[in-house]
């Protein structure tokens, strides 16, 4: 009996997140575990809910890079530049990126300066 109740306490699912920064969060923490479509999930409701989530973008942008979906990638780190110019500075050192950079699009993408430079990382997202 108590096997049983413990096995029912483990198998229990978090309850739902309910920020943004916790399901910003949740999607990284997929996306490291190779759980690109829980990932993509994550970070699509994100940007239901504010659309100017940078992070919620850049990862989007991975998931579509892993799937060799290059249009959907360009997208979304277009996206993610445009909120936040320091996403470039982000992408030039992901691996994940690697294989974009045949691609003249994304290359011209990453290579364009911001005016004024760029001043962060992320942005921090609204709760």
């Amino acid at each position: 009996m108590y096997l049983d109740a413990a096995r029912r306490e483990l198998s229990r699912q978090p309850a739902g997140r309910t920020t943004i920064e916790e399901r910003l969060t949740a999607a990284t923490l997929a996306l490291n575990n190779h759980n690109d479509s829980e990932a993509a999930r994550l970070a699509a409701d994100v940007l239901n809910e504010d659309g100017n989530q940078d992070l919620a973008e850049y990862l989007l942008a991975v998931v579509a890079a892993r799937g060799n979906d290059v249009t959907t990638a360009i997208a979304h780190m277009r996206n993610a530049i445009a909120l936040n110019p320091e996403c470039r500075l982000q992408a030039r050192q992901d691996d994940e990126f690697d294989a974009l950079t045949a691609n003249e699009e994304f290359r011209t993408l990453l290579d364009t300066i911001p005016a004024g430079g760029a001043r962060r990382l992320f942005r921090k997202p609204v709760r």
